[in-house]
Parts: C-alpha cells; sequence; structure tokens
C-alpha cells in the first residue's frame, strides 16, 4: 500500500459508506490529495514507488510504462460492500515479483482478505509486505499522507545529498544510485507470472438470468480447475465471484460461455 490518497479514499468509502467523490473531497480539505489528484488516484505515484522499491529489492531496473496500473475512480460503494460481504476488503496495491531474473510490477486495486495484515492498514497509513527466502514475511508500517508526512521524507532525501557533498568518499545511498546500464527485463504476459501469487479473482458478471445457485454451478462447470469458489449477489441481474486457484484469468472462459465479464480484480492473501 503505496499511496497514503488512495487508501485514505478507500477506508472513508468502506467505513462511512461515501462515494469516491465525496472521499476525495474529504482528502483534499485534509491536505491528503492535490489540488489535481490524478497521479495518487490514478495509480501513477504507487507506480512510480514500485519502480523504486524493486530496484531497491532486486536490483532491476524498470521503466515507469514496464509497470501494469489501474487506479481506484472506478471502485464503486457496490464493489467494497461485495468484498466485504465475501471477506475482502479493497485496497490498492502495488506489486513486484522477482523470479528467475525477470521483474513482473502492477498497481491495481486488489481484493485483500481480511486475516491478513495488509487489510488492517487504514486511512493515510501506507505498509510495504515484503516475502523474503530466510527472513519470511515482514512489514513495514507508516504514514503516507499529509504534510508532516511528505515534509519529513523530503527533509531526509535533503539531508542525504548533503552528507554526499560532505562525504570523501563521495557515494550516494542506494536508493540515489540508480544505474540505468543494470539489466532489465519484463515478464511479457500473465502466463510467465508466477501462478501462486496470479491465481485467485474477483469477477463481477453482468445480465445474468437465473438463480445464484444456478450460475454458480455454471461457473464450476465453466472453471473445472480452480480450488474454491464463492458467488453474491452484486446488483440487479449482476452476481460477483471470488475464485481461488486458477492458472490465468477466467474472463474470456466466462465470456466464451455467454456472460457479460464486467469488472476483474486480483485476490491475494487468501
Amino acid at each position: 500500500i503505496l499511496n497514503g490518497t488512495s487508501n485514505f479514499i478507500l477506508s472513508k468509502m468502506t467505513k462511512e459508506q461515501t462515494t469516491f467523490e465525496e472521499a476525495l473531497d474529504e482528502a483534499k480539505r485534509l491536505g491528503f490529495a492535490e489540488a489535481d489528484p490524478t497521479d495518487d488516484v490514478e495509480g501513477v505515484d504507487a507506480a512510480r514507488k514500485v519502480v523504486i522499491t524493486s530496484y531497491l529489492s532486486f536490483n532491476q531496473v524498470i521503466k515507469l510504462n514496464d509497470v501494469k496500473r489501474r487506479g481506484i475512480s472506478g471502485v464503486t460503494l457496490t464493489d467494497i460492500n461485495v468484498a466485504d460481504q465475501l471477506g475482502y476488503k479493497i485496497k490498492l496495491i502495488g506489486k513486484g515479483i522477482y523470479e528467475n531474473g525477470k521483474v513482473n510490477a502492477s498497481v491495481e486495486p486488489t481484493l485483500i482478505d481480511k486475516k491478513h495484515q495488509l487489510a488492517a492498514v487504514e486511512d493515510e497509513y501506507n505498509a510495504i509486505y515484503v516475502i523474503g527466502d530466510a527472513v519470511g514475511d515482514t512489514m513495514f508500517y507508516g504514514k503516507g499522507a499529509g504534510s508532516l508526512a511528505t515534509g519529513s521524507a523530503v527533509v531526509s532525501d535533503l539531508l542525504n545529498v548533503a552528507l554526499f557533498f560532505e562525504s570523501d568518499l563521495h557515494t550516494l545511498p542506494p536508493h540515489f544510485e540508480l544505474k540505468t546500464d543494470k539489466t532489465r527485463e519484463m515478464m511479457d504476459s500473465d502466463a510467465e507470472i508466477n501462478i501462486k501469487e496470479k491465481s485467485n479473482f474477483f469477477v463481477v458478471v453482468n445480465h445474468v438470468k437465473g438463480s445464484i445457485e444456478n450460475f454458480e454451478n455454471e461457473l464450476k462447470a465453466i472453471l473445472p480447475f480452480h480450488r474454491s469458489l464463492r458467488v453474491a449477489n452484486y446488483d440487479n441481474q449482476s452476481y460477483a465471484a471470488v475464485i481461488v486457484g486458477l492458472e490465468s484469468s477466467p474472463e474470456e472462459l466466462i465470456t466464451k460461455h455467454g456472460y457479460e465479464v464486467d469488472k476483474v480484480y486480483p485476490v491475494e492473501g487468501v
């Protein structure tokens, strides 16, 4: 969770049942959002941070355009409430996966299981969840928006620059020393992504005829290799499903059987 503004908006929508526009206005009033909030709500700011953290984590230089990006402006109260009913919270998640010398990077609204630590990160707070081969799971947590949090980060960077000029060694801290000659290789398709990391999805399907039980049985037949499946009412003639254990996005398979897929979000923490 790399952007405090978007996390504040999603938290307010969840807790107070406000619309996206109302929550954004409140974020502006409190100084968490810029006059032009596009970079925050469309995931650009978070994507920039994914570029930086990918370098720090994997020693790989990637470009902003390499980050698959989708913001929160399309997230509705219905999305949030149906996700809640199914046991999840919606968060804007920036993610980097390094495997076999390649990096896959993304920023998008994601359903997080309520039992996962990231689901408890609320309001203007940020958190970085790191999974290491030896250390296991660790999380770093703190405010990510507001004048004091932002000012503290700016002053820290200025001090590091000053220390560089004062140092006899003239060596920059690692996060200043982005060497563009580093290997940069992105995964080209979802098929190359670690299956464990990309196997769970939240799907909204429109204009469904028949009962929720019939739709659930149809999905089970369409997606025979899933590990688990839960279906909920979304709105009039629409259903939502959390599907766990797929090798790729279910959108194409569901569409082939005559259904209209409205939206697909990844699911994590299952």
